[in-house]
């Protein structure tokens, strides 16, 4: 299974959770740990589609964002 069906998995998954705790309104702070780890897996699979970034590449916050550092450009308001 290629790196980006993997973050696409996880990212969706994890979605699924977001919906299933929501739907029991008692968990909101499962619900914000859940979207949180949504978006992890969904900028995974950005940076995998966009600069070929490889699981072992950013398979932990520290390397994440150091390859985020390292490989994508800012745009021109340096933001």
């Amino acid at each position: 299974m290629s790196d980006s069906v993997k973050f696409k998995d996880k990212y969706r998954h994890n979605e699924d959770f977001v919906e299933y705790v929501s739907s029991a309104g008692e968990f909101p702070d499962w619900e914000i740990i859940g979207v949180f780890y949504s978006a992890l897996h969904y900028m995974n699979l950005y940076l995998n589609r966009r600069y070929n970034a490889s699981a072992v590449d950013i398979d932990c916050h520290a390397k994440r964002n150091e390859y985020i550092k390292r490989n994508c450009s800012v745009n021109s308001k340096g933001v």
